[in-house]
C-alpha cells in the first residue's frame, strides 16, 4: 500500500486526534522530517515556527508544519481543545511547496466553512477502520489538502526576491553534487554572504545548508522509489563516494535505510 501511495505522490505516516488541555499539544520546539496538517476542531491553539511569529488559531483553523523547520503549537494554559493531526510526505507536497501553495511563512489558515472539512475527516477515519489504511489515509489527506486550497483560495505564488530565487535555481541545477557552496557562489556573484544567508532563511524558513539537504533527500527518495538503479549506483551519482556514509546520511533523515526504503517502494 505504501508503494502505491508514494506513486500517487502522497505517503501518509500518522493520523490521530487529541482532546487536550495544557500542556498537551507540542509545547516545546520540534523539528519533523515530514509535513503536518493540524485541524483545530474545537477551542484555540497557538502556533509558532522558525518561519512565522507566534499567533493564535481558533476553531476551524488549519495549521501547517514543514520538514526541517522547528515549530510548536497547542492550546493556551488550562483551555481544553480538540484537534486532528495528519503527518505525510511525498512528491505532491514537495511540488505544492515549490509552487508556493504550501508556504512556511503562512502556516495558519481559517476555513470559511468547516462542515465539508469535518465530513472529509470522518469519512477518512471510517475508511481506515474498514481496512486499506495506507491508501485510505493517502486519499483522505489529499482530499483535505484540496478542500483547504478551495476554501482558502490559495494560489501558487513566489514572494521571494530575485536573488533568493536565483540561489534556489542554482541549487536545483546542481543538486546532484554532494553539497552547494553558497559562500563561494556569493564570491563569484559579488554578493554579501552573511546578508544573503539571513534573507534566505527569512524567505524559505531554512538555512541554505538545510534547504539544500532537503532538496537532495527529496531527489534521492524519488530515485529510490521510481528508478531502476541500485542503492550504490544512486549514492555515487548523487555525489556520495562512500555508500556507507550515504546510508547513514539517509537513515538519519528518514529513520529507514535507503535499501529498506527502496524495497518498500518497489515491491
Amino acid at each position: 500500500d505504501l508503494g502505491l501511495c508514494d506513486r500517487m505522490g502522497l505517503r501518509p505516516f500518522s493520523i490521530g486526534w487529541q482532546k487536550s488541555a495544557y500542556p498537551l499539544g507540542v509545547p516545546q520546539r520540534r523539528i519533523l522530517p515530514l509535513y503536518e496538517l493540524v485541524y483545530v476542531e474545537h477551542g484555540r491553539h497557538y502556533h509558532e515556527s522558525a518561519a512565522s511569529p507566534l499567533r493564535e488559531a481558533g476553531t476551524g483553523t488549519v495549521l501547517l508544519n514543514f520538514p526541517g523547520i522547528w515549530h510548536r503549537y497547542g492550546p493556551p494554559d488550562q483551555e481544553p481543545a480538540t484537534s486532528w493531526w495528519f503527518l505525510f510526505d511525498g512528491a505532491l507536497a514537495v511540488r505544492w511547496r515549490e509552487q508556493g501553495l504550501l508556504d512556511p511563512a503562512h502556516p495558519i489558515h481559517k476555513l470559511p466553512n468547516t462542515t465539508p472539512f469535518g465530513r472529509l475527516i470522518k469519512e477518512l477515519w471510517r475508511q481506515m477502520v474498514q481496512g486499506q489504511r495506507s491508501l485510505a489515509a493517502a486519499r483522505g489527506i489529499m482530499n483535505l489538502l484540496h478542500e483547504w486550497v478551495l476554501q482558502t483560495g490559495r494560489q501558487g505564488r513566489d514572494d521571494r526576491d530575485d536573488t533568493v530565487r536565483t540561489i534556489l535555481q542554482a541549487m536545483a541545477s546542481t543538486v546532484q553534487a554532494f553539497d552547494f557552496n553558497l559562500p563561494q557562489w556569493c564570491v563569484e556573484s559579488g554578493l554579501d554572504y552573511e546578508g544573503l544567508r539571513k534573507r534566505f532563511k527569512e524567505q524559505t524558513g531554512l538555512s541554505p545548508g538545510a534547504y539544500y539537504s532537503q532538496l537532495k533527500i527529496d531527489r534521492v527518495k524519488e530515485r529510490l522509489a521510481h528508478g531502476a538503479e541500485s542503492v550504490v549506483a544512486i549514492a555515487r551519482e548523487e555525489g556520495f563516494e562512500d555508500p556507507y556514509y550515504f546510508s547513514r546520511w539517509f537513515k538519519k533523515r528518514e529513520r529507514i535505510s535507503p535499501s529498506a526504503y527502496l524495497k518498500l517502494m518497489r515491491d
